[in-house]
């Protein structure tokens, strides 16, 4: 007899049903992963977006700042002017900015009284090395020492100097 007759195919058929009992839960466990993993591929597709818009926003933001500060240092400087800034100050500062060896202290003093965005001193200091660099060394220390001694300013820039206060004779 085969699996008993009637009551055999009972339990082939119920069995069969149980199976495809299974068989559609599974295929609908199946669909909903490939619905998460969806949704999951879209979500992280706009992380993705949003992080690209947040840096766009960044650099914005730090070029806008950037943009400020320079509006800030033109009004600055428009102020200073309206102030008269102390023209012999600036002067004897640029003189000794490039009549001696302390360019590296004094561009801060210049920097301060022009009111120079940060790139700009970066630039003035790259340039003194690169001068410091090609130049030989003795340029600046002759061109102080003629200043000196021809304008008197030795005393002014320490280094003795005659004491007349014009160019001289000729």
């Amino acid at each position: 007899e085969m699996l008993g007759g009637a009551g055999g195919l009972s339990m082939m058929t119920e069995t069969s049903n149980q199976l495809l009992m299974i068989a559609q839960k599974q295929a609908q466990r199946d669909d909903e992963v490939s619905e998460f993993r969806r949704k999951t591929a879209e979500l992280e597709e706009e992380i993705a977006d949003l992080r690209k818009e947040v840096q766009l926003r960044e650099e914005q933001e730090m070029v806008l700042k950037e943009a400020l500060r320079e509006v800030q240092r033109e009004e600055q400087r428009k102020q200073a002017t309206k102030d008269d800034v102390d023209m012999e100050y600036l002067k004897n500062v640029v003189v000794q900015l490039c009549c001696t060896r302390q360019q590296e202290a004094l561009l801060p003093v210049v920097a301060q009284v022009l009111h120079l965005s940060p790139t700009e001193v970066t630039k003035c200091r790259e340039a003194m090395a690169r001068y410091r660099q090609e130049a030989e060394p003795d340029i600046v220390g002759a061109a102080s020492d003629y200043i000196s001694s021809s304008w008197g300013l030795g005393d002014w820039f320490g280094t003795g100097g005659s004491t007349t206060t014009g160019p001289p004779a000729r």
